[in-house]
């Protein structure tokens, strides 16, 4: 009886181990939408600032990493963090590139953010880095590398598999899709490739659209339209 006991209090402690807190679960949904974190990332998605001291955040990343929801490792003298256990460390620069542009969407306008993985698992043609839902339009993502930009026929192709998704993303969505195209990549050449997109892209210079004030990032006007090649924000 009381070996019974004793495994029945034992399961229930597993089981309270696993089960995860309300405030853990907000910490690994952002974690899901993160391609990779540092604990400050974590802590501006949640407070609007990169913060190396936040206690909350302090605790709760390495209670995920003890129950296997999150896995970590050191990169540049500092933790990393991701819900993928096979994440490549060569794709580390990318993904946090993609997490900061995701942060600061976040604070520039109240939206549903919509994670890579969404799109990976109903396989569409083209995977954005993440995507962002507002009443007017959803936002497709794209992050393009210098190595990238510089091979001209893959980002053309880009292009053409985003034209030929965008009545599937505006069916799964109901909104009108529009593609973001943010390059490294001098401003001059962003806009001689911005020649070759249409009214459904806009496209911007990765010192530009990090360069702007965080709260301003959709109402800068540092956004090529594919329409006219004009500038404009987000917002018009």
């Amino acid at each position: 009886m009381e070996i019974y006991q004793f495994l029945i209090t034992l399961l229930l402690w597993i089981m309270a181990k696993k089960q995860l807190t309300l405030l853990q679960q907000k910490y690994l949904d952002v974690a899901k939408l993160f391609h990779w974190g540092r604990q400050i990332d974590f802590t501006a998605w949640f407070t609007g600032v990169w913060d190396p001291r936040n206690k909350q955040t302090e605790t709760t990343l390495p209670q995920l990493v003890e129950m296997n929801k999150l896995y970590s490792r050191w990169y540049h003298g500092q933790l990393i963090y991701t819900t993928s256990k096979r994440a490549s460390e060569l794709h580390v620069p990318h993904g946090m590139t993609c997490t900061i542009a995701a942060i600061r969407f976040k604070h520039a306008i109240e939206c549903e953010f919509i994670p890579e993985r969404f799109f990976r698992g109903r396989r569409f043609e083209i995977v954005p880095e993440f995507a962002f839902m507002t009443d007017k339009a959803g936002i497709a993502f794209e992050y393009s590398t210098k190595n990238n930009f510089k091979r001209p026929s893959l980002m053309r192709r880009k292009l053409q598999k985003y034209r030929e998704t965008l009545a599937r993303f505006e069916e799964t969505f109901d909104v009108r899709p529009v593609v973001l195209f943010v390059i490294d990549a001098p401003i001059y050449e962003v806009k001689r490739f911005a020649k070759y997109g249409d009214a459904n892209f806009y496209f911007t210079d990765a010192r530009s659209f990090f360069g702007v004030d965080m709260k301003a990032q959709l109402t800068s006007s540092i956004y090529i339209w594919g329409g006219d090649g004009d500038t404009y924000s987000l917002r018009s």
